[in-house]
């Protein structure tokens, strides 16, 4: 052998050994890893898991069968961690890893966590190694979904939703977290040690964003002020809390205390956000009496003096957040006291009846419902009547507030909602009727409805608020035509509900 054929047998092992994959192509991966963390409360969720794609298939029902364990995505097994304990459909699940995997159905998903990590996808897989099973409701999206996809939704301190998306299905797993108890317990040992400003404003804001004790928090303010001094932002939380306790002449002051130091700071976000508060917080008296607000107010939308004796149909599409939502048909007989409910959540139809004399309801065209499917999809007479009071209520006000049980308070204001200035007018229930209260808002020219609230307990700022978007005419109604749900706390979004301009006259035995 030549000198100059050794030195090329040489080089081809060198090459060999330094490039090993030398004559191997390489391709991206058909179904690429993910991982992803994150954090709700104290307790950090981790997921490992590969991303399979539609690629033209037909997947649910027909590549992945219905009533077919399913490894939750391709290749080995989706893993789930928890750092600390979770609850999952009110079971405790201790810290640690987790194989994650699935049985779709048309109707109804089982999500499993199985306690053996190591398998290849189903391969293995053992039943008495469950640690969970629970079964939820498999929502339809408009929105394709090429590449299956894990993620978190609709969090708070609390929990959230693990939601799956692939093709046109979402499916949710509610996992909920203690973080009260551990927030408490950190609370007391620190308080108890040699606690700082900040520590004393961590537990009261903790306290105001949460709805709890809102004394204990003032105090906890209070004694932030008094070891570190005013501070707009501190002042701003400790004006709030003292609105919420009622005390509006103190919260008042301390807010305009601190609009004046933010602007001494040049603070623009916090000189526009206690601008708006004190807007909120002042009003003036509205010149007319509340009765005679809502008269007016029902003269503008129902003019023909419809209402309480007339048939009406709605059709609406009511969204929640996370895409989920739902089409609506209602059927309004106030002369003869008739209610009709037709809708469609997800996969499933539901028909409901409420007349003088006859209860009913239908799930999918069937009403030989047992008592667990009743139960589950409230479609007993109670959950009926529940839904006619619900529908009947929202979309027949102002004129439901002639109701009886309905008590007016006579002194009306006139303050900002939401950037309008308007007419306020409160109301409560007698308590066979309900125990809430409400407060309406109208237009101060046209007494037209602009808005509503309504507390279940008004210390802790809880319940909701509504705000009302462009009109429609409906068979003589003036109804308007968006309603968007937000939370008082954190003014979360709750859901967007929409009127339709046609009916959309589904066949009866839906």
């Amino acid at each position: 052998m030549t000198r100059c054929r050794l030195f090329f047998v040489a080089l081809f092992a060198v090459l060999v050994n330094v490039f090993p994959a030398l004559g191997q192509l390489v391709t991206p991966a058909a179904s690429p890893r993910t991982q992803l963390s994150q954090d709700i409360g104290f307790t950090t969720i981790t997921l490992q898991y590969s991303r399979p794609a539609v690629n033209g298939r037909k997947i649910f029902g027909e590549l992945q069968p219905y009533g077919v364990l399913w490894r939750l995505g391709a290749n080995e097994s989706s893993k789930i961690r928890f750092s600390r304990p979770v609850k999952i459909a009110d079971r405790e699940v201790p810290a640690g890893t987790y194989a994650l995997y699935a049985i779709p159905g048309a109707t109804q998903w089982t999500w499993i966590l199985n306690r053996d990590t190591s398998l290849w996808g189903e391969r293995g897989y053992r039943q008495e190694a469950d640690l969970l099973r629970t079964t939820v409701s498999p929502e339809v999206i408009p929105n394709r979904v090429e590449r299956m996809e894990l993620h978190f939704e609709d969090m708070n301190f609390h929990g959230g939703d693990l939601v799956l998306d692939w093709e046109n299905t979402r499916v949710r797993l509610p996992i909920r977290v203690d973080t009260d108890a551990e927030v408490e317990a950190r609370i007391k040992a620190t308080l108890a040690a040699k606690p700082t400003g900040t520590d004393y404003y961590n537990a009261a804001r903790y306290y105001l964003d949460n709805g709890r004790d809102l004394k204990q928090a003032r105090q906890w303010m209070e004694q932030r002020v008094a070891l570190e001094g005013e501070q707009f932002g501190i002042l701003r939380y400790k004006a709030l809390l003292e609105y919420q306790l009622g005390d509006t002449l103190q919260a008042r002051q301390t807010m305009l205390r601190s609009l004046e130091l933010a602007q001494q700071a040049g603070n623009e976000h916090y000189v526009r956000m206690n601008q708006r508060s004190l807007q909120d917080w002042t009003w003036q008296p509205a010149g007319l009496a509340g009765a005679e607000i809502i008269r007016r107010s029902i003269a503008y939308h129902d003019p023909g003096n419809q209402w309480a004796q007339g048939k009406f149909q709605l059709a609406l599409y009511e969204s929640r957040p996370g895409g989920t939502g739902r089409f609506t048909e209602l059927y309004l007989d106030n002369g003869q006291g008739r209610f009709e409910l037709r809708q469609q959540r997800e996969t499933n139809f539901f028909l409901r009846i409420v007349s003088a004399d006859t209860c009913q309801s239908w799930l999918n065209g069937r009403n030989d419902l047992s008592p667990a499917e009743q139960q589950r999809q409230r479609m007993d007479c109670a959950g009926t009547q529940f839904f006619r009071n619900y529908y009947a209520y929202l979309w027949g006000l102002p004129m439901k507030l002639t109701d009886s049980g309905t008590q007016i308070d006579p002194q009306a204001k006139r303050r900002n909602f939401f950037g309008e200035d308007l007419l306020e007018v409160r109301v409560t229930y007698s308590p066979e009727v309900g125990k809430d209260v409400w407060y309406f808002y109208f237009n101060p020219q046209t007494f037209a409805l602009r808005g509503y609230r309504f507390y279940h307990d008004e210390a802790k700022n809880d319940g909701e608020y509504i705000l009302l978007q462009g009109e429609l005419s409906n068979q003589g109604l003036k109804i308007p035509a968006r309603r968007q749900w937000y939370t008082h706390q954190g003014r979360e979004f709750l859901g967007e509900d929409v009127l339709l301009e046609n009916w959309l006259g589904w066949p009866k035995n839906h």
